[in-house]
């Protein structure tokens, strides 16, 4: 939380290593907490060049995050992907 008294918003994820889900991504990401790995995986071949949504900043202060994605590849027949719904 931010706050520090609940459970954690973001986890350390080592999921780009290699650059392999992202290339425009460091490697190692700052990602929510709920997420698991493989939901990343799938989530990021739903999206434009496996942009999934990170944490790019965090403002300690007030505990709000700068977030960065890529919107997800719906298409003009508006599919969907539960994994990426769920993030």
């Amino acid at each position: 939380s931010a706050d520090g008294d609940g459970p954690p918003l973001f986890r350390r994820c080592t999921l780009n290593r290699g650059f392999g889900l992202c290339e425009t991504y460091p490697e190692v990401l700052f990602v929510p907490a709920h997420i698991s790995d493989d939901a990343l995986r799938q989530c990021a071949r739903f999206r434009s060049k496996g942009r999934v949504p990170v944490c790019s900043f965090y403002f300690r202060s007030s505990g709000a995050c700068m977030a960065r994605s890529s919107q997800p590849c719906c298409g003009v027949l508006r599919q969907r992907d539960a994994a990426d719904q769920q993030l």
